[in-house]
């Protein structure tokens, strides 16, 4: 958890990038209360690295964007 803030108020405040909310917050409504408030995308803890990765490139090619190229990191 968050010390200040819990992530639902910032997805509030992030309006124009996509958020993708990793928590360990699993019930029903906290999903569908994630996504009704703008998340791009809600995974669970414990999530794989292949799992995020492609949610990730998802959530940036609905938004209109990319990942950089290797070459670029």
């Amino acid at each position: 958890m968050m010390p200040v803030f819990d992530g639902f108020e910032v997805l509030r405040h992030l309006k124009s990038i996509p958020v993708i909310m990793l928590t360990a917050r699993r019930s029903d409504a906290d999903i569908a209360s994630g996504l009704e408030q703008g998340a791009a995308d809600y995974i669970v803890k414990p999530f794989s690295p292949v799992e995020l990765l492609a949610r990730v490139k998802k959530a940036l090619r609905e938004a209109g964007l990319s990942l950089p190229d290797r070459r670029e990191i």
